[in-house]
């Protein structure tokens, strides 16, 4: 809206009035998009000064500002240990911001073997199933005794919930970044926010001052994201694009307008 205190703090991901393409109203699926003036107002558009950015790199501003959002929160520094939960899309773009920002050590725990290969090639320092009986000694070995400062779960499940409060160091931070799914037979412990002093950060979607930092992370270069294009549909094919997110099949799948 511009007007509230969220707003003009420059929070409007939070605004009370924030309307969201493909939530609110039609999303991108379509050959021509009409942005409503109050968006144009509130300065969402935004001039891409590089014209080697294709398109499909152009497509990943708003997700990896959701993880600049994250990071930003965090407050983190290049020694701070980071693990993050989930190998897929946004685990990636958590990689990959982390690196550009010179976080020296970022651990993946990923239960789906091609997945941690594909982390580890990367960037990740090192992987981990996270089926490991000693999980927590070994995250001692590969941070020199310390253990792990800040946790960023990267799916739903609220298995990966519990595994980040247990793996955390006392005084450590958990990124809230994803909601949890609803599991009646299964509850995390969150006792352990209260016994090892855990600070929990949350974080929802973006500002435009985040879609800013994302979009010069891509026209710098310090940010790649080419190699997470896995599917290229045409719009008439959204079908088969759809099942391949569904089914977990690659990272991103890019809908082409040709």
């Amino acid at each position: 809206c511009g007007v509230c205190e969220y707003c003009k703090k420059g929070q409007d991901n939070l605004c009370d009035q924030i309307k969201i393409m493909g939530f609110n109203f039609d999303g991108g699926f379509q050959e021509v998009i009409k942005i409503p003036s109050k968006a144009v107002n509130g300065k969402v558009l935004q001039v891409i000064n590089n014209d080697k950015l294709a398109y499909e790199e152009i497509s990943f501003i708003e997700p990896l500002a959701c993880c600049v959002n994250i990071q930003d929160r965090l407050k983190m520094n290049r020694e701070s240990i980071l693990v993050i939960i989930g190998g897929g899309r946004l685990g990636l773009l958590n990689l990959l911001v982390a690196k550009a920002e010179g976080i020296k050590n970022v651990i993946l725990i990923e239960e789906n073997q091609s997945r941690r290969d594909r982390g580890k090639e990367l960037g990740f320092d090192a992987v981990f199933s996270g089926d490991e009986p000693d999980l927590p000694e070994q995250l001692k070995m590969v941070t020199n005794n310390r253990g792990v400062d800040v946790v960023i779960p990267c799916c739903p499940g609220s298995k990966a919930l519990d595994l980040a409060l247990q793996i955390l160091r006392k005084k450590g931070t958990l990124g809230y970044f994803s909601g949890i799914s609803r599991d009646d037979t299964f509850y995390p412990d969150i006792n352990l926010i209260h016994y090892k002093e855990i600070s929990v950060v949350g974080s929802y979607g973006c500002s435009v001052k985040h879609s800013r930092k994302a979009k010069t992370l891509l026209e710098s270069k310090k940010v790649s994201v080419r190699h997470l294009v896995s599917h290229r549909v045409k719009l008439e094919e959204l079908a088969r694009g759809m099942d391949y997110i569904k089914n977990g099949d690659g990272y991103s799948t890019i809908v082409v307008m040709n």
